[in-house]
């Protein structure tokens, strides 16, 4: 329920009901009556499952340990003093332990009374220790025995059931398993198979608290699931905190590699000294995030924050100043409305990621454990912020993109501010960057030359405008809107050479055969390209400052656990390094700096113009003279 509180807090304003047995009934309680108490109350269980784990040698069965009395202290300090909002809201199931009957119960005279109710459906045999709880002059058990999925019997209500065993709730695991034995226990269908039993014993016998957390974080992915299934996921932090990899366009780098080979070129770092190059920073940070990792795992401080993006930031961006290059590290804002869409997609993955990770650590597969484990990766808002922090103190430009980064990133370079975007993601061409590198930030063991992409060579090798290669990347997928389906990478670039526009494929296509998506959002996904919210690149001047050398050691050394000699080593190369890279590069002094093809001035046009005819006048005469010496 977590889950629904953070990403469906519409649906749960429409909820009439809230019914639950056991610790279903617990967590219904909290939600009618202190929402706001949800991750406490689950904090005090972990708590509770610690004191359980730590009695030897029975666990909540050792002699001198009850259960049920530490259970009830949990939840009268989690009650309010006034219960109103729970009568014909909270409906509890509970057992009546001398015939074993069910009872639910829906009107609480007083907060005694609904703690009783609550201890009751808490209630298990021997394991709660003392006697059951009385109510109305009975005792009642676990409604888990009678009725384990409490359903108020009233018509034309939609109900979600929710379990942590796998069977017939809506919202419960989705066990692989050769057998589809199952069984009804307390109304409810559950599946006969060993992972059910495990669950069981974990819940009562916990062996650590790991695994319980691994229990809830699967249990939050299937509600997660549920949700995004059913178009009722809604974000709870804002979509920069999460970053996923992408290629943005897909496949435009084979079109380009197959249309137009001379507008790649592979170069080494030290090609690109003296040029100012933008960053897509967030995508940097999910790869170092990705790739700088010791055994299997991401770099952490002895309290267990991650810092593999610090590595990263900090060593590749004295890598890159070692070649003379001068970074400007882009950040991303707010994703457009038209992305949501593609981040549900993501989200949904994430989701599936998430549950096959905790299976592989339930079945100890490292390498499944890995492979999952790089798939949920993802770059908090935190994150960034420590980044963004390192690199002032670096003395490295940092910009904040309204939008996207790359949109950021091509504006710079259409301004003359930076040769070239630095990225993974294509759509940077799509948003008019001249230049694209890829593998600028990868590691140097990977031995992978940058990849440089020229826009402008491209578009004349295939004779259409910047307009027509934008229709063209939409045909072929981009992360704003859907695309035709049976038009492949090969016929969209036939059809874009042929018809110019969507619009005019659309009217000359088979619309039977290549269906366009309903509602297709296509001319909203080219304005966005052709116009993306960014800040005006004429509104910058960057520098690159002297590095303050103390606070990076107290900050890298002493807030976050780096080495203190290698991280003075590599200082001592930042600061040489930075005057190299301020030096510029020698065709600075005849191109405008920054600017990707742009020809060289008008004066020094004339005068080597004036100069080749001069050398042509004087060849000339000599060729004369030496004719008439012949003659």
């Amino acid at each position: 329920m977590i889950c629904f509180q953070k990403h469906a807090n519409s649906l749960l304003s429409r909820v009439n009901f809230y019914c639950g047995a056991s610790a279903g009934a617990l967590i219904a309680s909290l939600l009618v009556l202190s929402p706001h108490s949800l991750e406490t109350g689950l904090n005090q269980l972990y708590r509770l499952a610690e004191e359980v784990q730590n009695q030897r040698p029975f666990g909540a069965l050792t002699p001198g340990f009850n259960m049920a009395q530490r259970l009830a202290k949990i939840v009268d300090d989690f009650l309010p003093e006034d219960i109103d909002r729970a009568n014909g809201r909270l409906i509890i199931s509970v057992t009546k332990q001398r015939d074993w009957s069910n009872r639910l119960i829906s009107e609480y005279p007083s907060r005694e009374y609904l703690l009783q109710c609550l201890n009751a459906t808490c209630y298990v045999p021997l394991y709660s220790s003392s006697t059951p709880p009385t109510i109305d002059g009975e005792r009642y058990i676990d409604g888990v025995y009678s009725n384990n999925l409490p359903v108020p019997d009233i018509p034309n209500v939609h109900t979600i059931t929710i379990s942590p065993f796998s069977g017939g709730a809506i919202i419960a695991p989705r066990d692989q398993s050769a057998f589809d034995w199952q069984m009804i226990m307390g109304q409810q269908r559950i599946n006969v198979n060993i992972r059910n039993v495990m669950r069981g014993a974990q819940s009562l016998f916990p062996q650590s608290l790991e695994r319980l957390r691994r229990l809830y974080r699967a249990g939050y992915y299937d509600a997660m699931l549920y949700l995004l299934r059913k178009g009722c996921f809604e974000r709870e932090a804002p979509f920069a905190s999460i970053v996923l990899l992408t290629m943005g366009i897909k496949d435009l780098s084979k079109v380009i590699a197959d249309h137009s080979p001379s507008a790649i070129k592979t170069n080494e770092m030290k090609a690109y000294f003296g040029r100012r190059i933008a960053i897509d920073a967030s995508m940097s940070l999910y790869q170092f995030l990705i790739a700088i990792r010791q055994d299997g795992a991401q770099l952490t401080t002895e309290e267990g924050e991650t810092t593999s993006h610090l590595n990263g930031i900090f060593y590749r961006t004295i890598r890159m100043m070692d070649n003379g290059i001068r970074p400007i590290y882009v950040f991303d804002g707010k994703p457009p409305e038209l992305k949501s869409i593609e981040l549900d997609k993501r989200m949904e993955r994430r989701a599936e990621a998430e549950k096959q990770h905790l299976e592989a650590t339930e079945r100890g597969d490292k390498a499944d454990i890995d492979r999952f484990g790089r798939r949920l990766v993802k770059v908090t808002k935190e994150q960034s912020d420590e980044c963004k922090h390192l690199l002032s103190l670096m003395g490295v430009p940092v910009v904040e993109a309204p939008c996207e980064a790359e949109a950021q990133c091509a504006e710079l370079v259409r301004a003359g501010k930076a040769y070239a975007t630095a990225t993974e993601d294509m759509d940077a061409l799509t948003f008019g960057s001249k230049i694209l590198v890829r593998h600028m930030t990868f590691s140097e063991a990977k031995k992978m030359p940058i990849k440089e992409f020229s826009l402008e060579r491209a578009l004349k090798d295939w004779e259409i405008s910047q307009d027509e290669f934008v229709d063209l990347c939409i045909l072929l997928g981009c992360d704003y809107c859907a695309t035709i389906k049976g038009i492949g990478p090969k016929k969209a670039f036939e059809l874009i050479k042929k018809y110019k526009s969507i619009e005019t494929i659309l009217e000359s296509i088979d619309q039977k055969k290549y269906a366009p998506p309903d509602s297709w959002l296509y001319k909203e996904a080219r304005q966005l390209f052709l116009r993306p919210d960014t800040t005006p690149g004429e509104q910058f001047e960057f520098t690159w400052a002297e590095p303050k050398v103390q606070e990076l050691v107290d900050y890298l050394c002493g807030q976050k656990g780096f080495n203190e000699d290698r991280i003075r080593s590599a200082l001592d190369r930042l600061q040489k390094s930075r005057k190299m890279a301020l030096q510029g590069r020698i065709d600075s002094f005849f191109k405008p700096q920054g600017t990707a093809n742009k020809a060289i001035t008008e004066e020094t046009k004339k005068k080597r113009k004036a100069e080749e005819e001069e050398k042509a006048t004087t060849n000339k005469k000599k060729s004369t003279v030496k004719k008439t010496k012949k003659k």
